[in-house]
Order: C-alpha cells, then structure tokens, then sequence
C-alpha cells in the first residue's frame, strides 16, 4: 500500500507543477497590470489548494495507517485434518492448545504485532479450532 500512496503522490505533485506552469505561460505581459495581477493571483492560490490538497492526503494516509496498526486483529487457524481409516484416528496439524499457541504466536509475529490471546476447541471426529487475537506493539 505505501508504494501506492506514493504514486499517488507523485502523479499529484506532477499534475500541480504542470498546472502551474500553464498559469505562468499565461501571464500577460507589462502593459495589463490588472490582469497580471489576476493571473498572478490565480497562480498563488494553485499552489496554496495544491499544498493543502497535498498536506491533506499525506495526513490522510499516516491516519489510515495509525488506525490499522492500533486495532487488534482476530486469525482463525485452519486446521486441516484427515481420517487414517486402517487405525481409525484423525491427524491434526493443529492437535494441541500448545500447537495452537505456537501457531498464533507466529501468525501475530508476521502481522508484526503480539499475541493477545487465543482459544483452542477440540472436536471429537472432526477437524480443531484455533482462533488468536493479536494486539498491537506498544
């Protein structure tokens, strides 16, 4: 997302350099003082839109950014089991409450957050359940 953001910024910036070089091309010459006065009027509120547009969307991003880091995030873990008919057992990749919290504390670690906690339900001829919630660093 961050590369995104900063296309955005650039094809910003360019689209209000080029704007303005256009106002600047179109500055009547010495003789018209109160139209070049206008157009010189018309080129320092570009700018000044253009960097409050721009302050805008830099401050935007950085805000979008500070919310998701700040919400704890809930992960269900998938476990994927299969029956072994000749024994009549069910492996599990995630078998224990100890698998689960490994498991959790991983997945948190890779969203570069902590592990807050987790629930492991054991269900009998079928497939577990894990579910962690990780909370943000401090």
């Amino acid at each position: 997302m961050e590369i995104l953001h900063l296309l955005l910024l650039i094809l910003i910036i360019l689209l209000i350099g080029y704007y303005f070089i256009l106002l600047i091309r179109q500055l009547p010459n010495r003789r018209r003082t109160r139209s070049r006065r206008m157009a010189y009027i018309k080129v320092i509120a570009t700018l000044v839109v253009g960097l409050v547009f721009l302050g805008l969307i830099i401050n935007g991003f950085s805000h979008l950014e500070r919310a998701e880091k700040t919400l704890p995030k809930s992960i269900t873990l998938k476990d994927d089991c299969f029956r072994i008919k000749s024994v009549h057992l069910i492996q599990h990749t995630i078998g224990t409450s100890d698998e689960c919290k490994a498991q959790c504390f991983g997945k948190c670690n890779s969203y570069k957050m902590h592990l807050g906690s987790f629930d492991f339900t054991e269900i009998n001829n079928s497939c577990n359940t894990c579910s962690c919630i990780c909370e943000p660093l401090s």
